[in-house]
């Protein structure tokens, strides 16, 4: 473990907030709430990596382009399995928060990082903040699903991305005072992100899709990560894979390494947030099991496949930009082809901006008011339901959903993903 905090002591009269990073989606979604506690004059940060992201392009690469401060600690808790890196964030953490006073910790998302960090502060007695609280996916198989139910069972303040997050909070019993709706920090980083590449030129010949994969859920199962790699093998255009450090260890241990050279998915190393952005932005089509790329890919209009059984971010589906896909070759080839032929979604005002400024308001006020987790807001029913896949069943995908909410609205693709999704699995209107 490495610290760096310098030798000024002005601190000690400030408003203390711990932000604790360990992921790429921590490090971009935190983003905007680390600047606006740095332009803050009664604020001091804390800024702790826990190491779980470790290697340049899936760490460093992104503080570089954000423009991140180094961290005041690196944890370096490295990569094991979610046991022993959930304990040794807690362990690690502890002995930081033992030596420096902190008024709140904020944690984002749903990594172990963000779990270990959570739980040390509160068995410490420090209030707990978490960004990006509510989503939920209802498939507790996911070890990221219950990281987000205990994550937001022990936080002093709840701070949702959206209404459905909002009454999502709500129908798990959290006090109304805790939460506040706060918006999208993923739109504030692609907002910079954005304005930081400018016109940005395109190096790749277009058409082309972006894949990501890297869950233990596609990647740990031999057969199931096959079959990915055979359906982005065989997209109607060639694939861009930029390979997660887990993806590129289970590829060569399975012996799959032939099958990928021998189609058209270009393998590269993992890429900066910026040169992602800009492939991203420029591309035909996404594949992807990662929540945050399905939120980044609903911002700029793009069709995605999601290659899980549910999602935290339904509304990306409802909004006709997302589909869900089972870990099955000829249904994500397929999928991809009817989703590429179809009319583009119409953009869609899916989150609000400025979520950094809000949440650090929030705290602000709180902390002066001697309250940091009390303030009302009113429920939201957002009358979503609840969306999820699931491929147990002689591998088909069977849908789960409150109909009189979702087949009620046929516009902005939601009605042509619905025939995808029967087509795909042979399943009939009622």
């Amino acid at each position: 473990m490495v610290g760096r905090r310098g030798q000024s002591q002005r601190w000690q009269s400030l408003m203390r907030i711990a932000v604790v990073v360990g992921t790429r989606p921590e490090f971009i979604k935190t983003w905007s709430v680390i600047k606006a506690i740095r332009n803050r004059s009664d604020m001091d940060l804390l800024l702790v990596h826990t190491g779980q992201h470790y290697d340049y392009e899936m760490s460093q690469a992104f503080f570089e382009d954000l423009s991140i401060e180094a961290p005041d600690y690196h944890l370096g808790v490295g990569s094991h399995p979610t046991v022993e890196q959930t304990t040794s964030v807690m362990n690690r953490l502890a002995e930081v928060l033992a030596n420096e006073m902190v008024d709140i910790l904020l944690v984002q998302g749903d990594t172990n990082s963000c779990m270990g960090a959570a739980v040390a502060a509160v068995q410490m007695g420090i209030p707990v903040g978490h960004i990006e609280a509510g989503c939920r996916s209802y498939d507790t198989t996911m070890p990221e699903e219950i990281n987000r139910i205990v994550i937001d069972s022990v936080s002093s303040l709840l701070f949702a991305p959206s209404a459905i997050a909002h009454s999502n909070l709500l129908r798990q019993g959290c006090e109304p005072d805790t939460i506040v709706l706060a918006g999208n920090t993923s739109v504030d980083a692609l907002e910079e992100g954005l304005r930081l590449l400018g016109d940005g030129v395109d190096t790749i010949e277009r058409p082309y899709a972006v894949a990501t994969i890297h869950r233990a859920g596609n990647t740990d199962d031999k057969n199931r990560l096959e079959q990915i790699l055979l359906g982005l093998g065989s997209l109607p255009m060639r694939c861009v894979f930029p390979v997660h450090p887990r993806t590129k260890k289970k590829i060569e241990e399975f012996g799959l390494g032939k099958s990928v050279k021998e189609s058209q998915l270009m393998m590269v190393p993992p890429m900066g947030y910026l040169t992602f952005l800009n492939v991203l932005r420029h591309s035909n089509l996404i594949v992807t099991d990662s929540g945050g790329v399905q939120e980044e890919a609903a911002l700029l209009s793009k069709p995605t496949l999601t290659v899980r059984n549910s999602t935290e971010w339904p509304e990306t589906a409802w909004a006709g930009f997302n589909l869900l896909v089972p870990a099955v070759g000829s249904k994500i080839a397929e999928a991809a082809r009817r989703l590429t032929q179809a009319p583009d979604a119409e953009p869609k005002h899916l989150y609000e901006s400025g979520a950094g400024e809000r949440i650090v308001d929030a705290i602000a006020d709180r902390h002066r008011r001697g309250r940091l987790a009390k303030e009302l807001i009113n429920m939201i029913d957002t009358g979503y339901p609840i969306l999820k896949l699931s491929d147990s069943v002689e591998g088909k995908v069977l849908m789960s959903f409150d109909k009189s909410g979702f087949l009620s609205s046929r516009q902005n693709g939601k009605r042509f993903l619905l025939e995808v999704y029967r087509e795909l699995t042979n399943q009939e209107e009622t």
